[in-house]
């Protein structure tokens, strides 16, 4: 029982680590704008309002970009998700 336990844990660790490397990958397929928007906002927890005042662009052009960003990345892993679940 334990031996399985931990086969499990260790298989949860390494899909943990691939589906990080896809994200990973995934971020780079955005623009250098989308990218860097995405990364103030989701990695360093900035507002739109102060992304949007650092980078001198408006709030809603914020806005779009994050929605761009979200749709692709939420396709991308969706499809990968049910890619996972086919493949047990």
């Amino acid at each position: 029982m334990e031996t399985e336990a931990a086969r499990e844990q260790a298989d949860a660790h390494l899909l943990g680590k691939e589906l990080y490397k896809t994200y990973e990958s995934l971020l780079k397929t955005l623009s250098n704008a989308q990218q860097a928007i995405f990364k103030m906002r989701f990695h360093q927890d900035e507002s739109t309002s102060e992304i949007a005042q650092k980078l001198g662009i408006s709030r809603k052009t914020v806005q779009n970009q994050l929605g761009k960003s979200l749709l692709v990345l939420r396709d991308a892993l969706f499809t990968l998700m049910i890619l996972l679940i086919r493949s047990f």
